[in-house]
């Protein structure tokens, strides 16, 4: 081959290889969702993509196990995002006290999600938090699969009470799986998180199963923060839809939910530079920009939005005097 044609040929892989490599340009970093189906990865995710890539912040959506899986991600790699519980960092956080200085919550007000749990209607034995840390030990509980943010919240939950953290779980399938268990007499209370969307067909499940809520609430879940802000809301949520039956209860109750966390690397454990200034620009134009860029336009997200308020007053106190009294039962 003379050298002409060698040169041509060169010239022409070299070509090919910038082409591919211009098409597969490297992200700026990953933001961590969850798993491939979930809103996370489907909604929220997207959104979030979307708003840093007007500001040419280019990054990708990478499907995980996770919120705790999210945050040890962001917290190896400082160019990271994620999307996570608040009340899972909040745990994180406390079994690994060095992950606080290496991330930073960037927003937590754009959605939140809630606790739920529900047992056979007839089982008036169940009414509050403190019913279920009363009988502790010796009740069924059932929630999602290993590695989701129903059985991570629940864990937590249990951490915190004495009475409540021996108590057995068994993992279902899938959360429908577990409201299933209940209905069938299999289990004593199904737990889940959920977004407060009563079109959502697992509102219907537990409204045809005859299931009822137990308010998922009390004075040590309220005081638990992740960096500073509180991991959990006491909200009035509405969770029966237009033409349910009203269970007992009536169709609102009041129980905790927790925010989503836009969560970030810390710029500062990153040398000084380029990089290090852009984490920060990051940061400061996700902070300021108008929320609503990240909040889904779907009518299912306005519905969740709709039926919640936040609880205050002498309602919320009596309720978690009632829960607190229930809790002290065993003890008696």
């Amino acid at each position: 081959m003379t050298i002409s044609k060698r040169a041509l040929v060169l010239a022409g892989i070299a070509g090919a290889f910038a082409l591919v490599t211009a098409g597969t340009a490297r992200a700026d970093g990953n933001i961590y969702t969850g798993g491939k189906t979930g809103s996370y990865f489907t909604v929220f995710g997207p959104l979030l993509k979307d708003v840093l890539g007007k500001q040419f912040f280019r990054y990708e959506l990478v499907e995980s196990a996770g919120s705790a899986e999210n945050i040890n991600q962001v917290a190896t790699s400082p160019t990271s995002l994620a999307l996570v519980q608040t009340d899972i960092l909040s745990a994180e956080l406390a079994a690994k006290p060095d992950l606080a200085s290496k991330v930073v919550v960037v927003r937590n007000d754009v959605a939140n999600e809630c606790a739920f749990a529900v047992a056979a209607a007839g089982n008036t034995a169940l009414t509050n938090w403190g019913d279920v840390e009363s009988f502790g030990r010796r009740l069924k509980l059932v929630t999602g699969p290993v590695g989701s943010g129903s059985a991570a919240t629940l864990a937590f939950l249990k951490s915190l009470s004495d009475t409540l953290k021996d108590a057995p779980v068994t993992n279902a399938a899938s959360v429908d799986a577990a409201i299933d268990e209940v209905a069938k007499g299999k289990a004593d209370v199904a737990f889940f998180v959920q977004f407060p969307d009563t079109s959502n067909p697992r509102f219907k499940q537990v409204n045809d199963a005859k299931l009822t809520y137990i308010p998922v609430i009390n004075r040590a879940i309220l005081r638990q923060t992740a960096k500073d802000a509180p991991a959990y809301v006491a909200t009035e949520v509405k969770v029966t839809a237009p033409g349910f039956a009203s269970l007992r209860g009536g169709s609102k109750i009041t129980t905790v939910c927790t925010p989503i966390a836009y969560l970030a690397g810390n710029p500062e454990v990153l040398p000084a530079g380029n990089q290090q200034a852009d984490m920060k620009e990051l940061i400061q134009k996700l902070r300021a920009v108008d929320v609503a860029a990240l909040r889904p336009k779907e009518n299912w997200f306005k519905q969740a939005v709709e039926n919640t308020v936040h609880a205050t007053g002498a309602g919320l106190e009596s309720m978690l005097k009632s829960a607190e009294d229930a809790a002290k039962a065993i003890h008696k």
